[in-house]
């Protein structure tokens, strides 16, 4: 008998995996029980708006609502990287793409790349904007109980208005790995808010990394694997026992005001309303990240490694690089002219660069600064064509002389009931 007012269950779990399988049902059921019991009222109309912010100029990029029906197997962050990869197997461990175009460009610390698709930052934050809070709870496992993948991420975000958006994001990774030395863990998160008034709007998030794995430098011999002699995978000697680890902080903050006019809108031939537009855009935009990276050898290995060069009980090396980013902006929007909508921005950019590495047993550090300039022009919110044209200068500091440019297209093309969608970028 079924009662949506009280509902009772029985169930039993004997193994590990039936006791994974009892919290899923219990959520599931929890799930079913909430909506049995607001089925007597009308459900709300439920809003969900979702964005991306990408560079200092807080482009906004709009982005389909995540939903656990479809392509729910692209959330696993190995599969979302690329389609081919290079990794040791489990989730979590160092990884490179096999693509060269689905690679991340360079990063100053270049330790920081191997851990791309794990890392909780700017590129990887989804920003809200709903009418009721929305949360979500994200299980995520695989492999047999000895080296199983598992994943655990929490979603909550509620806005607090109209205009003023909150939200925050807790995730743990940890996969044991099938060999000896190959477990990996990961907490990570991040706090991030948005407000969009008339004539102020902000963006800010702070992001927090932690990833832990160990090393072992591959098994010692083929044979074990591919000797006649079935080897459990757990009991297959390999090279080393280390250890590394990389934490990332981040806190990115970009806020804008705006100038601009008050324009009729005619409802119908009998009414009119007036509508702000946004004529100037003056912005500011604050970056700070700091990297660390740290590895740990137990012994010193002198077979392994073609050179030893320090004599010692351990390897214990570790490395840092800390960043501070402002740009200020002026901006022409692109709302204001109604025939040719585009924007246009000019832009200032001062950033320090600090690194710390040890040589010997010495740690040692420098520290530099640049200032560019440069400008954008874009349309981000034509219906069937937005581009992005930029280029910039750095004429003062460390890198002086370089120079970037950038060019992104995406376009739609209607073809009957479909359509056609065309993506085209490129950099020197």
């Amino acid at each position: 008998m079924f009662d949506k007012h009280n509902m009772f269950f029985r169930f039993r779990m004997n193994s590990r995996q039936d006791m994974k399988s009892g919290v899923i049902v219990v959520l599931l059921l929890m799930s079913a029980w909430l909506v049995a019991g607001d089925s007597i009222q009308a459900p709300a109309q439920v809003f969900l708006k979702t964005w991306k912010v990408t560079g200092m100029q807080a482009t906004v990029d709009t982005i389909p609502v995540d939903t656990a029906h479809l392509n729910f197997q692209l959330d696993n962050a190995i599969d979302r990287f690329s389609i081919a990869n290079s990794y040791r197997g489990n989730l979590g461990s160092p990884i490179q793409s096999k693509l060269y175009f689905d690679r991340p460009q360079q990063h100053e610390f270049i330790f920081a790349d191997a851990y791309y698709p794990y890392l909780h930052q700017l590129e990887s934050t989804t920003f809200y904007n709903t009418k009721t809070p929305f949360s979500s709870l994200y299980y995520l496992t695989g492999g047999t109980n000895y080296y199983e993948d598992e994943q655990f991420r929490f979603l909550f975000t509620a806005n607090a208005n109209r205009k003023f958006n909150m939200g925050i994001v807790l995730d743990y990774l940890f996969a044991r790995g099938e060999y000896t030395s190959l477990a990996s863990k990961r907490f990570g998160g991040s706090v991030f808010g948005t407000y969009s008034g008339k004539n102020y709007s902000a963006t800010g998030v702070f992001t927090t990394n932690n990833h832990s794995n160990y090393e072992n430098g591959g098994i010692t011999d083929t044979a074990y694997i591919n000797g006649s002699i079935n080897y459990p995978p757990q009991n297959i000697p390999v090279n080393i026992r280390g250890f590394s680890n990389l934490k990332l902080n981040q806190l990115f903050y970009n806020h804008s005001y705006s100038l601009g006019i008050e324009r009729p809108v005619r409802i119908n031939e009998d009414s009119v309303r007036m509508e702000y537009v946004p004529v100037t855009i003056f912005a500011h935009t604050l970056n700070i990240s700091d990297y660390r990276k740290r590895y740990f050898e137990p012994s010193v290995e002198k077979e392994f490694y073609e050179n030893t060069f320090f004599e010692g009980k351990e390897t214990n090396d570790t490395a840092a690089y800390r960043s501070i980013s402002n740009r200020v902006s002026v901006s022409m929007a692109e709302e204001f002219n109604k025939w040719l909508k585009f924007g246009l921005s000019a832009y200032l950019e001062n950033g320090i660069e600090r690194f710390v590495y040890q040589v010997d047993t010495i740690v040692w550090n420098h520290t530099n600064s640049s200032t560019k300039a440069g400008a954008i022009l874009s349309r981000d919110n034509g219906k069937f064509l937005r581009y992005n044209f930029s280029g910039e200068l750095t004429f003062l500091g460390r890198r002086a002389g370089d120079f970037a440019l950038n060019a992104s297209l995406k376009g739609t093309i209607p073809l009957g009931k479909h359509q056609l969608n065309l993506d085209a970028s490129g950099l020197v």
